[in-house]
């Protein structure tokens, strides 16, 4: 085998992708495919395990105690946590002198992914409500965010202030949606106080007859 390793390219636990193909199942290209589709099923479902019973109840736990909305801790602790391994890969990719299309190709690739398997996969198998307003108002910003990555990449240069930028669209993003989030809560809140004293002045003028 002439394949010669490279430590850039081994994946995180030390498996070296490429030399399999290249040397061990060169010959047997379709049982290589075969244990990767194995292998990649298993690291989703555990994935989706560690999920189900240690990050989203830990989550869940988090909101009650802060008295969070879960519209809050979407685009907060959900989005920090689903965004740390890309943001760590992609800074290990950089540094390691990997192209740079490979990680924002990884990047877009990834938000594609979660666009259309993943939202049509829950759509299909947890079927939901979901508020118009707020579908429109998450799906503007995408939209948005995703077309200054197409002009960045079409003018191919980028300076700290656009990169500021970025940053300062996300925390405008947050505090609209914290911003709608309390409005929401306070009017809940108004309503049922409403609600209550009038129930209490009715039960009054009730007694007094």
């Amino acid at each position: 085998c002439s394949y010669s390793p490279n430590e850039v390219l081994v994946g995180p636990l030390g498996i070296d992708y490429n030399y399999l193909y290249e040397c061990v199942f060169s010959d047997a290209e379709f049982v290589f495919y075969a244990l990767i589709s194995i292998w990649i099923v298993t690291l989703m479902s555990l994935l989706a395990n560690t999920a189900s019973n240690y990050f989203s109840p830990t989550l869940a736990s988090i909101c009650d105690k802060l008295n969070l909305s879960y519209d809050i801790a979407g685009v907060t602790f959900l989005a920090l946590g689903n965004g740390a391994p890309d943001f760590f890969s992609l800074i290990a990719s950089f540094s390691g002198g990997v192209d740079v299309l490979v990680g924002v190709g990884a990047l877009l690739g990834g938000g594609v992914f979660v666009c259309t398997v993943v939202v049509g996969l829950v759509a299909a198998f947890c079927p939901c409500d979901v508020s118009k307003a707020v579908f429109l108002r998450d799906i503007s910003f995408h939209i948005w965010a995703v077309f200054c990555v197409i002009s960045i990449a079409i003018v191919q240069k980028i300076n700290v202030a656009i990169a500021v930028s970025f940053v300062v669209f996300y925390c405008i993003y947050v505090i609209i949606v914290t911003s709608a989030s309390l409005l929401k809560s306070f009017r809940k809140k108004t309503k049922s106080k409403r609600t209550t004293e009038a129930g209490d002045i009715a039960l009054n003028t009730f007694n007094s007859n």
